[in-house]
């Protein structure tokens, strides 16, 4: 993957395919993950959003196509990281130890 230009809307990497990719982190409380991924603005392909622990460890993603998570854009105008979110079959998950070094 590659980093999309400084300031660029709407998505901050490019993958080994150009796919836009957006990315959101969910970094966790002493009470456990957060669940709002945010909003969804502008044009991407690709929305990754990667769980933190508290202390920023990564321990687990999801990953769809833009469809998908416009799909699941909740009354609020944002998306959340909820069980039928994560049983779509067209979100893959990632599991914390598939998650690249880099990442943990």
């Amino acid at each position: 993957m590659e980093l999309a230009p400084a300031f660029t809307p709407a998505y901050d990497l490019i993958d080994g395919e150009g796919r836009r990719v957006q990315v959101k982190t969910l970094r966790g409380t002493p009470d456990g993950p957060r669940k709002i991924i945010g909003d969804m603005k502008g044009d991407f392909d690709v929305l990754l959003a990667i769980r933190l622990d508290f202390d920023y460890t990564p321990t687990e993603a999801i990953e769809m196509p833009s469809e998908v998570a416009r799909e699941f854009i909740g009354r609020n105008g944002k998306v959340s990281w909820t069980k039928a979110l994560v049983d779509d079959p067209r979100v893959r998950r990632i599991s914390g130890e598939e998650l690249p070094d880099s990442a943990r």
